[in-house]
């Protein structure tokens, strides 16, 4: 069992600094000082990583898992575990290697969407994850959390999972396909899912693939086949229709290697790689982002002897064992720095035999047997034990007692009870309010005394300190209020404001409720600041024409809203998505009132939904109401431009996310809704819901925020704990995102 290491350093900045090896890092010191045994990476003290256990044979990459066959023949997954893709006989994600159980004599491995397959030894094939479709092999239906026999052929030499298909190839050459056949992906002439396996007629094959739902094999001479999905003529045939047999691509040979992805293919053939299929994020590795319906040749410096796809990135190894990407490269998945690529870059991973790309993330076998990942790592599919999500709330580290929260676009800020405010996450604008532009992924103090309330925006926040109100961040459009432009990584005071009650940051413009009138500054596009006229930007205070006294005020994407004292909601700004309302969808630059609505407490307003809170503790909602975003029934999705009834009750406040959105309740419990892909619900799924779920773990709260995939709350302890994407630190954890390859904590054994 691994001990757990556990450091303390004082710093010359007199911080103490505590690093331990599971998985939560701490900030760097001045100088980048960390302490001996650490160094320091992306401002985080890392420990000294050991070199990758040089103990694997293969790997593969599925949609948010990874499996590998060590030397002893047993097989190690980590990352998403929901349908039992790890086979450890467990639902549970795994951010480090666990063993599948009972196989002690695999070859080679390989994954799909939510299933994994296995080779052994002999030709025999076990299979486990999702089974809806078939995909396992068993002839059956039902999911399995451990591996069960496929019912292959004897003398199986390779396998290949597509999205919700399996295929296999025996010693004599013919392939045997399972699972989903929507678009003909088995090969057999139909298009009826099927849980046995079948061979498919006239076709002797030496190399086969399988990905999303086509599938291809190269037959003996070298020529390559393909069958299933060809909506964007990824199979290489222009018509852009699927096929339900194997059908002849022309323009390769000598085809050694062959990968399928989300919607494009790429083919090795006499050492060149080429593609065929969508391009609009440059995976086809010609220069282009054009799609082609012909294979076009990658601009490979070097002769390539395998290919492997994510969704939407390529990436070959070459004859040297360099590794070469191109496509997205969010979060880094093509192993270097940038943007995404339309033609091959060098992946800063060491020499490989091996490139197995996920669907968001790249895993790479060096010539010693460790393995190397880079990429998205939300579900923990890199195996180094630090995922970017957290389905649950987690403490804030380091954080002195808090009253309250901000959550913005990718940070986070917290007002102490000593009326010091501390952000983390997001900072290449500045928005952490510190003077530096290094991401935080623990609290660091802003350049403010005697905070009372900060307010955080897209990339900017604003604070009411000493009577003023003072912004920093992204000032791109004048949000800042200074009468610039000008970005800013410290707060500066917004002229012309002289009682200022509360905040509402929106994604470039910015409004407070002044005594008892809103004024707003920043973008102006839709009207949003409410003066009467539409213009680029407004860098000084206007005043918004709201009729009568105010006590509220939020602010979205290019809308806002203010609570007028006597319970009534006036909202202007863009519309398109009803988001002011009023019962249609017209845009306007001066406040009305939304019909209907009486005896609201609270409002909240964020990207294109409002939301708000009446006295009775029911909540409203207006706006887009896609993904559960209004927390009424799917099937509301689009605009809504009258208020509809949230299913929640004895609410407090509510706040607006970009996505999910949290309402805290009379109780000090935490309810929340909408998208939860990274988690951001707090009810340790990611399943998106419709209606309003409990956070888990959270009594005596008060006050929630949500913000860009994330959400934090405080409670009455002054603690603060955050849930959701912690890509660039904002659960304040002192976890983010990789910026370079990580081995996998793969475990050698005795």
């Amino acid at each position: 069992m691994r001990s757990l290491l556990t450091l303390s350093l004082a710093l010359a900045a007199g911080c103490s600094l505590s690093v331990d090896y599971t998985g939560t890092y701490y900030q760097c010191g001045e100088n980048d000082l960390c302490p001996p045994g650490y160094v320091c990476q992306s401002d985080l003290c890392i420990p000294t990583e050991p070199k990758g256990a040089a103990c694997a044979r293969d790997v593969t990459g599925g949609g948010d898992h990874t499996c590998s066959v060590r030397t002893d023949g047993t097989v190690w997954c980590w990352g998403r575990n929901d349908f039992g893709q790890l086979g450890d006989g467990t639902t549970t994600d795994s951010v480090v290697p666990v063993q599948a159980i009972q196989i002690s004599n695999a070859t080679a491995v390989t994954a799909g969407a939510l299933h994994t397959c296995a080779l052994l030894e002999g030709g025999g094939v076990q299979c486990w994850g999702n089974n809806g479709e078939g995909q396992l092999g068993d002839g059956g239906t039902s999911d399995a959390k451990q591996p069960v026999a496929a019912r292959t052929p004897p003398g199986v030499t390779a396998l290949a999972a597509g999205r919700y298909h399996t295929c296999a190839l025996d010693g004599a050459g013919a392939v045997w396909c399972w699972g989903e056949n929507g678009d003909g992906q088995l090969g057999d002439g139909g298009y009826a899912d099927r849980g046995m396996p079948m061979a498919i007629p006239g076709l002797s094959a030496a190399v086969i693939a399988a990905g999303a739902n086509s599938s291809c094999a190269a037959d003996t001479g070298g020529a390559l086949w393909c069958w299933g999905e060809n909506s964007d003529s990824q199979l290489g045939f222009g018509d852009g229709d699927p096929r339900s047999q194997p059908t002849l691509v022309a323009g390769i040979a000598g085809v050694q290697s062959i990968d399928i992805g989300s919607s494009h293919m790429c083919a090795v053939g006499s050492g060149t790689v080429r593609c065929a299929g969508n391009n609009d994020y440059g995976q086809l590795g010609d220069g282009t982002e054009i799609g082609s319906d012909r294979l076009v040749e990658v601009l490979l410096p070097s002769a390539a002897v395998q290919v492997n796809l994510g969704e939407v990135h390529s990436c070959a190894v070459d004859t040297e064992g360099r590794t070469w990407c191109w496509g997205d490269n969010g979060d880094h998945k093509l192993g270097t720095s940038g943007g995404e690529q339309a033609w091959p870059v060098l992946a800063e991973i060491d020499a490989g035999t091996k490139v197995a790309a996920g669907e968001s993330f790249t895993c790479v076998l060096d010539r010693e047997g460790a393995i190397y990942c880079i990429g998205y790592n939300g579900r923990g599919q890199l195996g180094n034990g630090r995922r970017i999500t957290q389905g649950m709330p987690h403490g804030v580290l380091g954080l002195p007692p808090a009253t309250r929260v901000t959550a913005g676009g990718g940070f986070t800020c917290s007002v102490g009870v000593d009326g010091a405010a501390r952000c983390w996450g997001d900072n290449d604008q500045g928005e952490s309010g510190t003077g530096s532009v290094s991401r935080f992924a623990l609290p660091s103090p802003v350049v403010l005394e005697g905070v009372e309330q900060i307010a955080g925006g897209g990339d900017h926040a604003c604070a009411i300190a000493g009577g003023k109100v003072w912004c920093w961040g992204n000032n791109n459009r004048g949000q800042l209020g200074d009468a610039t432009r000008s970005s800013r990584g410290v707060p500066r005071a917004v002229p012309g404001i002289a009682n200022p009650k509360q905040l509402a940051a929106g994604d470039l413009h910015t409004c407070v409720l002044d005594g008892s009138t809103v004024k707003c500054w920043g973008w102006n596009e839709a009207g949003q600041l409410g003066a009467g006229a539409n213009s680029d930007a407004e860098a000084l205070p206007v005043t918004a024409m709201v009729t009568g006294a105010a006590i509220g005020v939020a602010a979205g994407s290019q809308h806002s809203c203010a609570l007028l004292a006597g319970g009534t909601v006036q909202c202007w700004g863009w519309n398109v998505f009803g988001q002011l309302g009023t019962g249609n969808v017209m845009s306007t630059n001066t406040p009305v009132t939304v019909p209907g609505l009486a005896n609201v407490t609270q409002i909240s307003a964020r990207d294109r939904r409002t939301y708000a809170v009446l006295s009775d503790g029911g909540v409203r909602s207006w706006g887009d109401g896609c993904d559960g975003r209004l927390g009424v029934p799917n099937e509301f999705c689009g605009a809504h431009s009258t208020p509809l009834n949230v299913g929640i009750t004895g609410v407090r406040s509510v706040s607006a996310g970009y996505d999910g959105t949290c309402a805290l309740k009379q109780e000090g419990t935490v309810w929340c809704w909408g998208p939860n892909w990274y988690g951001q619900l707090g009810n340790n799924t990611y399943d998106t819901t419709d209606r309003p779920v409990q956070v888990l773990g959270i009594t005596g709260a008060i006050d929630v925020s949500s913000g860009g995939g994330h959400a934090c709350a405080v409670r009455d302890d002054g603690s603060v704990l955050c849930w959701g994407i912690d890509r660039e630190g904002q659960l304040g954890d002192g976890i983010a995102r990789e910026l370079d390859p990580t081995p996998a904590r793969l475990v050698c054994g005795d």
